[in-house]
C-alpha cells in the first residue's frame, strides 16, 4: 500500500499538472541530503501515475495512507513532514485570490473551503471511525461557464466524473484514504452510496434504478468500456513507468547543464513520449512479462527506443491540433499546449467533446483526436494532422445556428444516454449532505 496521497491536495479533485514538480522534488533532496529519500520517490510515483490514471477512460480506485505526527495529519514535502491541514488552508487562500481576478472561480473557493472542513473532521477521527463524503461534478457551473473553462480546471467534462471518498482512522494513528471515481455524477446516487456497505455498488444500484440497465462506477455496461481499475493498468507496465519514466525524471533532476526552459522541454518530451507509448500498449493490449528481457514489443530494441518513437509519432501527427483550437502542428503544438490538452489528445481518442473549429468558430460535438476531422459548418477538413481544406469561412448566421439545440439524430447513443441522465438529475436545492461518519 502506498504511503502518500496521490496528489498534494488529495481531498481536492481540482488540480493542475506542474510539469517540473517531480524534478523539483528530486532536486531538493539531492541538494539537501545528497540522495533522493524514499518518501519523495513514493510521492513522485503516486502523483505522476495518478495524473495518467485519471486520463485513461477507465474507473479509478486508489488507496493511500496519511501519517500523524502528534495530533496532526502530515504529508511529505521537501524533505520533511508538513501539516496536511496547512495544504488545504493554502488552497483556500489561492482560490480567494484567483476569484478576485476571475469571479468564475468563486465556486472553486467554495469547494476548497468545504474540503478544509472535511480535513478538520478527518483530523478528529478516533481509531476505528470512518468518514465518507463525495465530490460531485460541477453541473451548474458547466452550464454557466462552458466546457472549456471547466475542463481547464481539471474536471472530466465528457465523463461528468465525480468522486467517492472513505477515510478510516487506524489504531497506529495513521489514516487510510480510499478514493473511487464515478462517471455521470448524480446526487441521488451519491446519497445512496454514502449509506451503502459498498459505496460504488450503492452508487451503481441507484443509477440502475433510475435509468435502467447495469452500471459499473457510474458507467453503463454495454458501451464497450473497460471495467479495469486505471491505477492497476498503469502500474502493471513497470518497465515503462518505473525503469524508464521515473529513472528519466531522476536523471533530469541530476542534470546541471540545462536552463529552466530547456529542462521543461526535456521533461515534456519524456512525459509525453511515455504517455504515447503507454497508449500504444493499451491499444495493442500488450503487457511485457518479467522474462521478456530485451525482446521488447512493437519491434523496438529497448524501452528508450519505444518511447522516442512514440514521442515522434505524437509530434508528427499533431495530435493536439483541434484540442488546442489552433492550427499549430507537430512538436510545437505539443510543447505549447497545456499538459491536460496533451493528455486528452493522447488518451482521449474516441471520446467526443464540444470543440471549436479554428477556421470558422463553429462549435460541434466530436472527437478532437480522430484521424479525420471535418467541420459540419464550413467544411474545413484535416486528416492525420494535415490541413486539407480551410473551408468556406464563417457565416453571418452561424451564431444563430450555433444556439439551436442539436438534432437528436446527430447525437450518438452514448451522448443521448448522458443527456437523459443530466435531464433527470434532482435540483441542487435538494442535494443531500455530503458527509457521513460511520462508527
Amino acid at each position: 500500500m502506498n504511503q502518500y496521497p496521490g496528489h498534494s491536495q488529495e481531498i481536492n479533485q481540482e488540480k493542475s499538472f506542474d510539469v517540473l514538480a517531480s524534478v523539483d522534488l528530486y532536486r531538493y533532496d539531492l541538494q539537501n541530503f545528497g540522495q533522493i529519500r524514499r518518501e519523495t520517490h513514493q510521492r513522485v510515483y503516486d502523483e505522476e501515475l495518478s495524473y495518467i490514471a485519471e486520463g485513461i477512460n477507465q474507473p479509478l480506485a486508489t488507496e493511500f495512507r496519511l501519517r500523524r505526527v502528534g495530533d496532526e495529519l502530515v504529508y511529505f514535502h521537501n524533505g520533511q513532514w508538513r501539516p496536511y491541514l496547512a495544504s488545504l488552508t493554502n488552497a483556500v487562500d489561492v482560490y480567494i485570490q484567483e476569484s478576485k481576478v476571475d469571479s468564475r472561480r468563486m465556486f472553486m473557493y467554495q469547494r476548497a473551503a468545504e474540503d478544509l472542513r472535511v480535513g478538520y473532521q478527518l483530523a478528529d477521527l478516533s481509531p476505528g471511525q470512518k468518514l465518507r463524503w463525495q465530490s460531485s461534478f460541477p453541473d451548474q457551473e458547466l452550464q454557466r461557464y462552458g466546457a472549456d473553462f471547466i475542463g481547464e480546471l481539471g474536471f472530466q467534462v465528457e465523463r461528468q466524473m465525480g468522486f467517492l471518498y472513505e477515510a478510516e482512522s487506524n489504531a497506529d494513528g495513521t489514516l487510510t484514504l480510499r478514493t473511487y471515481s464515478v462517471d455521470n455524477s448524480d446526487q441521488e446516487a451519491f446519497a445512496a452510496a454514502l449509506s451503502a456497505p459498498d459505496m460504488r455498488a450503492g452508487y451503481d444500484a441507484k443509477m440502475s434504478q433510475k435509468f435502467g440497465g447495469d452500471f459499473r462506477a457510474g458507467r453503463r455496461l454495454g458501451d464497450n468500456l473497460s471495467e479495469e481499475n486505471a491505477w492497476d493498468t498503469v502500474r502493471a507496465y513497470r518497465d515503462l513507468i518505473e525503469d524508464h519514466f521515473l529513472k528519466g525524471i531522476e536523471n533530469l533532476a541530476r542534470s546541471d547543464h540545462l536552463s529552466r526552459a530547456e529542462l521543461e522541454t526535456e521533461k515534456k518530451r519524456l512525459t509525453y513520449g511515455v504517455w504515447k507509448a503507454l497508449r500504444n500498449r493499451l491499444e495493442q493490449n500488450t503487457l511485457l512479462s518479467d522474462e521478456a528481457g530485451d525482446n521488447y514489443a512493437y519491434g523496438y530494441g529497448s524501452v528508450q527506443e519505444e518511447v522516442s518513437a512514440a514521442y515522434i509519432e505524437a509530434a508528427e501527427h499533431g495530435e493536439v491540433l483541434f484540442g488546442c483550437g489552433g492550427a499549430i502542428r507537430g512538436e510545437a503544438a505539443i510543447l505549447q499546449a497545456s499538459p491536460r490538452d496533451v493528455l486528452r489528445s493522447i488518451f482521449g481518442r474516441g471520446e467526443k467533446i464540444n470543440m471549436t473549429c479554428p477556421f470558422c468558430g463553429a462549435t460541434q460535438h466530436g472527437d478532437p483526436c480522430a484521424a479525420s476531422i471535418q467541420c459540419s459548418e464550413c467544411e474545413a477538413k484535416i486528416e492525420d494532422g494535415v490541413v486539407l481544406s480551410r473551408g468556406k469561412g464563417p457565416k453571418k448566421a452561424r451564431q444563430k445556428v450555433a444556439k439551436k439545440p442539436p438534432e437528436p439524430g446527430l447525437q450518438n447513443a452514448k451522448h443521448a444516454q448522458l443527456e437523459q441522465i443530466r435531464r433527470t438529475k434532482i435540483a441542487a436545492s435538494n442535494e443531500p449532505p455530503r458527509l457521513k461518519i460511520l462508527i
